[in-house]
């Protein structure tokens, strides 16, 4: 079972810190700024469906990663650490035989994840998900056996990623919980997608307020108060 007040199970370099002179805190779970938290506006959803993501060591302690919100607002939901030190993965427990594991990676073959692929199977799903940039996540589903063997499913088309953090190379592209949630959409219904995309959205948006890009009225649910004055630029 996932410590859901510990979203990693593995302590970054200056965890709770950042800025390159560590002076401004961030939450240990959701990784905003102190005064930005948005872990009180959490409540984890019961799905059928488990998700399990297993994220490079090296995108676990960047401070934009999304696989961390997981365990935050799914019961059961789990981040793993593939690659950090001391710290080997196992994946072993995943081989349930009265649940279908899946892998959403978009590999040659892999099938659209919809209402046809899941009639062909009733029991319910494990999706494993593969975090990181594209190369740490091809070498995940590369050198994990156990992923290899996994089928593999991809999302039914979408429309573009929200996600505004970083640099997108490829308009499919979608980041890591925003690909859970749509998911979700699809194996636990349109409601759990809703309340988890909300999350994404004020994930994202309060990051943004905080680098000067966003106005305080254009982030959904607004800034918290003690939030202002903005944190210092990173």
């Amino acid at each position: 079972m996932t410590d859901s007040s510990r979203p990693y199970p593995w302590t970054c370099p200056g965890q709770g810190r950042s800025g390159r002179a560590g002076q401004t805190p961030r939450c240990p779970r959701c990784a905003l700024h102190l005064r930005l938290c948005l872990c009180p506006l959490l409540r984890p959803l019961a799905t059928e469906a488990r998700v399990v993501v297993v994220t490079h060591f090296l995108e676990a302690c960047k401070t934009t990663n999304t696989a961390r919100l997981v365990p935050l607002t799914l019961r059961g939901g789990e981040v793993r650490i593939r690659g950090a030190p001391g710290l080997p993965l196992d994946l072993t427990d995943l081989e349930d035989p009265s649940r279908q594991a899946l892998l959403l990676y978009p590999a040659a073959g892999a099938r659209v994840l919809d209402d046809e692929f899941l009639r062909a199977d009733p029991r319910p799903k494990t999706l494993v998900v593969p975090d990181g940039t594209w190369r740490q996540a091809g070498k995940t589903v590369r050198r994990e056996v156990f992923l290899r063997r996994l089928p593999t499913v991809v999302l039914p088309p979408g429309p573009p990623s929200r996600y505004r953090l970083r640099a997108q190379h490829d308009p499919r592209g979608l980041a890591t919980f925003e690909a859970v949630a749509r998911a979700l959409g699809v194996l636990d219904g349109p409601e759990v997608q809703e309340r988890l995309e909300d999350v994404f959205e004020v994930f994202v948006e309060r990051t943004l307020w905080s680098r000067g890009v966003l106005s305080a009225s254009a982030v959904r649910g607004g800034v918290p108060p003690a939030a202002s004055p903005r944190p210092p630029a990173e």
